[in-house]
């Protein structure tokens, strides 16, 4: 993901948007490693760290914050050597997730926070 365009990007992370809003428990899974971790403002940590950890209890997390938006909106998306920053917009609230790849192209590392969005 990280040799794609921005444009690109953004269309493969709203393909995973739409996976996650339709409930798409497959695409969803497909598109994570086994041993992604997760964490957000929104959700309870599994472990002491703060995050979710491992494909299944990531999977149930996301399903549990899916009700909390209706619409989640890619606001812009800054790519890194070994990351990417999305600035995302759901109704009133701003978030920015740092993601982190695997070499399959899947999601390795996924955190959110609640973030002031300024234009870059």
């Amino acid at each position: 993901m990280l040799h794609e365009t921005k444009a690109q990007v953004k269309l493969r992370l709203g393909a995973l948007l739409d996976a996650w809003s339709s409930a798409d428990i497959v695409g969803l899974a497909g598109s994570l490693a086994e041993d992604v971790v997760f964490a957000s403002p929104y959700t309870e940590p599994v472990d002491a760290a703060g995050l979710t950890c491992g494909k299944l209890n990531v999977l149930q997390r996301l399903c549990l914050e899916r009700g909390r938006f209706d619409k989640v909106e890619i606001v812009d998306v800054l790519m890194g050597d070994a990351s990417i920053v999305v600035f995302l917009r759901a109704g009133e609230t701003e978030l920015s997730c740092l993601i982190e790849i695997d070499d399959q192209a899947r999601f390795r590392r996924l955190i959110a926070t609640l973030s002031e969005m300024t234009k870059v």
